[in-house]
């Protein structure tokens, strides 16, 4: 297993997805910064903005270059409705362009998985390298 698999897979089992803050009246930002600072200092976790833009921090601080998607998780045939209620990270290392999911009910990590239920946009694309 490489490095970035584990990191993801550890990402996954350790930080909750978690919208009950939502019900609670609390409101979140999806900056990522904030994220990693509540993930890292308070425990807490959050939806797969908050999550997979705290997972592109860090795995860009760890010189892996990291590309954010606006995506939509699809049920059924893809629908255009559904763009933008997803976050969807492709990473490049030196070995290899993987897509980690890390947000959702499961903490399988499968890029097949994420492609079969995302369509991500190519025009609302951000990237973060490290230096």
């Amino acid at each position: 297993m490489d490095a970035l698999r584990r990191l993801v897979q550890r990402h996954a089992e350790r930080v909750p997805y978690e919208t009950w803050w939502i019900a609670a009246g609390e409101r979140w930002d999806t900056d990522p910064v904030r994220a990693a600072e509540r993930i890292a200092l308070k425990g807490r976790g959050g939806y797969c903005y908050h999550l997979n833009g705290a997972l592109g921090l860090l795995l860009s601080s760890l010189g892996y270059v990291v590309h954010g998607h606006v995506g939509g998780v699809q049920a059924g045939e893809p629908s255009p409705a559904a763009m933008g209620n997803h976050l969807v990270l492709t990473v490049s290392g030196p070995r290899s362009r993987r897509i980690p999911r890390v947000s959702g009910t499961s903490t399988r990590v499968s890029a097949t998985h994420c492609m079969s239920r995302c369509r991500c946009s190519p025009a609302s694309t951000f990237s973060r390298r490290s230096g």
